[in-house]
């Protein structure tokens, strides 16, 4: 099936990352596209039968190989990777779906994203979750024993390997206190260090999380203690026995042992050279930085990266290989013309998938937006099933002919992780009845660009603690250094945000409006918002409300 890491890597409870797939559901829509699954490179299908099919080939499939703790005792039973604990929760078919008892005390070695994910979700009550896909009869005897988890980092406070927004994801957590070790926040001052300021809020949580712990109770917080600059040295227990007895540590000079029950490693993804030789790759050999591989064969993401890079670092690099693999086709390096791979006898394809997302949303328990179909059989066996055929909803774009008729509409959007573009996209899909309507990301567009004869529709996201995300940047910083007047310019706000974050909620949409209206562009009509844990999808939420904005707009400047 399809979308591998956003169903088996992202965390369960960031859903607005995962529903980024509904841009691909638009790309398999298209005749021109074809979803083959069920299909292994290197047992299915070889390289040299994929590379004589197609003109190009990109490989694309991540690495899920956890990179090994080399300390005494890490082989012991009770040592988990973070690879396999993300899987389970996840529901992965190929992970035996056995129940992990952690215990009452666990350490986490490793501070980036991954390990931050695996400790938010172990801290989070069954009932704080609702809306994800976490697979609950993991989730819950995973954490139901749990009273101390200690994260273990090599690094000092500012210069560990988490985003602050993980952290202050962990700062909202009700029944936690945290205890941070090798960091001084008394001398550290506001403003200057992103990193140190979301561990200061650790510490002292807002107000609202500080009730919610309140009301939980202080019996059953649990206790989390964040070691920096710490070095793992053993893991202590039985080989006989089967079981962890405890870490040995070394903080600040000093050897200090940690009482655990078990270990969770975090500390990256390495390639696994049984599984690169397969793909007909060299497992050894380090994939140059532009992903050419050979001519006509590419790599992207974490593939390449050597386990490295964000979902946003990532969507730069496809960009940029796409437009190389269409600068090769254009110069005339790369043929095309070749006939595509026939799919095998127990391929599925993408009507396969439709019908398993349907399937799962339908079996969602309460609370949970699906129950995710872990097995691999029922997984194929739910792809053949064309009787859930007549059940797949088919949504129509309203008519939107008399709406605005004879203004040109672009819809411009700033994205971190490809959300806004979905939504823009789905917007474009929508209003493509009009007879002019454009959609741009806004990392393509200037301010001098915009044009008073044009009516602009303005998606955006927000990255982090309020920013604006990482494709609006230069457009943004262009409105407040370059003077252009945008007088006559009018524009539409959707913005797009997750409401928990109180103070910040879709501040990314507000600071490029503001900017906007600094240099004379004007806001019209609603000013639309969508909160990622809401119940509403954000592509419904914004076609109702572009529809409203430019029906008013319609009316406002219809003859009486």
């Amino acid at each position: 099936m399809p979308f591998g890491l956003l169903r088996y890597g992202v965390a369960a409870d960031h859903q607005g990352t995962k529903s980024v797939t509904g841009q691909f559901d638009r790309l398999f829509a298209d005749p021109r596209a074809r979803f083959i699954g069920n299909t292994e490179l290197g047992t299915d299908v070889s390289m040299d039968e994929l590379k004589a099919h197609y003109d190009s080939v990109v490989l694309a499939s991540g690495l899920s190989h956890d990179r090994t703790l080399d300390i005494p005792g890490s082989e012991l039973p009770q040592v988990h990777r973070a690879g396999r604990v993300t899987r389970l929760l996840n529901g992965h078919p190929d992970e035996e779906q056995t129940m992990i008892d952690l215990g009452r005390n666990v350490a986490v070695v490793g501070q980036g994203n991954v390990a931050i994910d695996i400790v938010r979700l172990l801290t989070c009550a069954p009932d704080s979750l609702t809306g994800s896909d976490i697979d609950d009869g993991i989730h819950g005897p995973m954490r139901e024993s749990l009273a101390r988890i200690d994260i273990i980092g090599r690094s000092a406070g500012r210069e560990a390997k988490f985003d602050p927004v993980m952290i202050r994801e962990m700062a909202r957590v009700p029944g936690l206190t945290h205890t941070l070790h090798g960091v001084d926040l008394s001398t550290v001052t506001a403003g200057k260090d992103a990193k140190l300021d979301a561990l200061c809020d650790l510490v002292e949580p807002a107000e609202s999380t500080a009730v919610a712990q309140h009301l939980a109770g202080e019996a059953d917080a649990i206790e989390v203690h964040w070691w920096f600059s710490t070095t793992p040295d053993e893991v202590t227990g039985s080989d006989s026995a089967g079981r962890v007895d405890g870490l040995d540590i070394t903080h600040d000079g000093a050897s200090v042992h940690l009482d655990v029950d078990s270990v969770i490693t975090a500390i990256g993804f390495v390639r696994d050279p049984m599984s690169i030789a397969k793909q007909g790759i060299c497992p050894v050999t380090p994939i140059p930085a532009d992903g050419k591989i050979d001519k006509g064969l590419f790599a992207i993401g974490w593939l390449k990266g050597a386990g490295r890079g964000t979902i946003p670092d990532q969507r730069t690099d496809a960009r940029t290989l796409a437009a190389t693999i269409a600068a090769e086709v254009n110069a005339g390096t790369i043929a095309t013309g070749a006939p595509g791979l026939a799919p095998g006898a127990t391929a599925t394809d993408f009507d396969g998938w439709r019908r398993i997302d349907h399937k799962e949303r339908l079996g969602a328990g309460a609370g949970r937006c699906r129950t995710k179909i872990t097995s691999r059989e029922d997984l194929l066996a739910t792809a053949g099933d064309t009787d859930l055929d007549e059940q797949l909803a088919v949504t129509a774009a309203g008519e939107v002919e008399d709406l605005v008729p004879g203004m040109p509409v672009t819809i411009l959007f700033g994205t971190e992780s490809g959300n806004a573009e979905l939504v823009a996209e789905e917007l474009g899909t929508v209003l493509g009845q009009l007879p002019d309507v454009e959609v741009s990301d806004l990392s393509s567009v200037s301010p001098s660009d915009l044009r008073p004869e044009r009516f602009y529709l303005l998606v955006c996201s927000t990255y982090g603690d309020g920013d604006v995300p990482s494709s609006a940047t230069r457009f943004y910083n262009d409105l407040r250094d370059q003077p252009v007047d945008l007088s006559g310019v009018r524009f539409a706000v959707f913005g797009m945000g997750d409401a928990s974050y109180t103070k910040t909620y879709s501040r990314g949409s507000e600071l490029i409006t503001e900017a906007l209206e600094v240099q004379g562009a004007t806001r019209v009509g609603e000013y639309g918002r969508h909160d990622a844990g809401g119940p509403v999808p954000a592509t419904e939420a914004a076609s109702e409300w572009a529809e409203g904005v430019l029906r008013s707009l319609s009316e406002a400047f219809s003859p009486v």
